[in-house]
């Protein structure tokens, strides 16, 4: 399983946390509610009572209205070398359009 530090931000503030991969499911816990899902559009929260959910939102489901910025370590074929190289992923929710916006980029060396 891969663990990936990552940030968190929305409307009540950021938080640092880790996203577990492995490579069927991520899983990532915020203020205390674990969330679970096959990608990132589809992290649903799991076992948690409606109170804890009230400080998210929540589109049929699934997180919203939010921001997460992670750097995934990834293999780096160059020149027919091998190194290693990280994918910066910024991905940003936003209900009220029901869309996302996604940044990457990658660094190798």
């Amino acid at each position: 399983m891969d663990l990936d530090p990552a940030t968190y931000s929305d409307a009540h503030g950021s938080e640092t946390t880790t996203i577990a991969n492995d490579r069927d499911t991520l899983r990532l816990s915020l203020r205390g509610v674990e969330f679970v899902g096959r990608d990132f559009d589809s992290l649903e929260p799991t076992g948690a009572p409606p109170k804890q959910l009230q400080r998210f939102r929540l589109n049929q489901g699934c997180l919203c209205s939010c921001r997460i910025e992670c750097r995934i370590p990834v293999p780096v074929h160059e020149r027919g070398k091998l190194s290693d190289g990280s994918l910066t992923v910024e991905l940003a929710w936003r209900l009220a359009t029901q869309r996302r916006s996604d940044s990457i980029s990658s660094t190798s060396g």
